[in-house]
């Protein structure tokens, strides 16, 4: 009976050590692809803008909402508005929120 909670933790830590680094966030600002822990984000991105969209990306394989994000994105920059991004990535799907200040 030991053996088997042995076996339940190593599989839970296992988990969580698999997990964990799968969580980072990029954010654009001035052109540049800026990385950040995910307990460490900095909000210079989207301080201060109005959300344009976002659109997410499930397994590197599908991207749901991306022709809506794409249009919002080019229409804001035809304005002359600048546009920052904030993509959170997670282990098994990621998420780009662009903003216009």
């Amino acid at each position: 009976m030991k053996n088997i909670y042995k076996l339940i933790g190593i599989i839970a830590l296992a988990a969580v050590m698999v997990s964990v680094p799968g969580c980072a966030i990029l954010t654009t600002t001035g052109g540049t692809g800026d990385p950040h822990g995910i307990f460490t984000f900095s909000e210079t991105a989207s301080k201060d803008a109005t959300e344009l969209g976002s659109y997410t990306v499930i397994l590197g394989l599908v991207d749901i909402g991306y022709a809506d994000y794409d249009a919002k994105v080019k229409d804001a920059i035809n304005r002359g508005r600048k546009v920052t991004s904030v993509t959170k990535y997670y282990y098994f799907f990621s998420t780009t929120t662009a903003y216009a200040r």
